[in-house]
């Protein structure tokens, strides 16, 4: 139970609503808070998203509910309204009830360093 404690602020908890139709935050880390510069605990993907990243997001998040095991995500965390560029890792993992229905979704996530867009070159 105490390596719980020591991952929880790299977690987020996403409740599934309406059989995949939206996703809210059920619990965001205080390291996705500040790696993405906004805490999203309560909120649905249409509230910190924009248009486009709205949908990218339903897309993978609809893939991890339907494709029945973790999925792993590897890219660059730039597309939080507020964020800066930050390098990511992360794996989704579905959580189902007795019903096989996934009801939410946990994601872990590992961050290298923070970096703002002009250090984009470097890669």
């Amino acid at each position: 139970m105490m390596d719980l404690f020591k991952i929880a602020p790299n977690l987020m908890v996403k409740d599934v609503c309406d059989d995949g139709a939206e996703f809210k935050n059920r619990y965001w880390g205080s390291a996705l808070r500040d790696y993405f510069g906004v805490d999203a605990t309560g909120l649905f993907i249409k509230e910190y998203f924009d248009l486009n990243h709205q949908e990218q997001a339903l897309t993978l998040l609809r893939f991890v509910t339907q494709d029945n095991r973790p999925v792993k995500v590897t890219g660059r965390a730039d597309f939080f309204k507020f964020s800066q560029y930050v390098p990511v890792e992360a794996c989704y993992i579905p959580l189902y009830d007795s019903t096989d229905k996934a009801t939410n979704i946990i994601v872990a996530y590992q961050f290298e360093s923070p970096r703002t867009s002009a250090d984009n070159d470097e890669y």
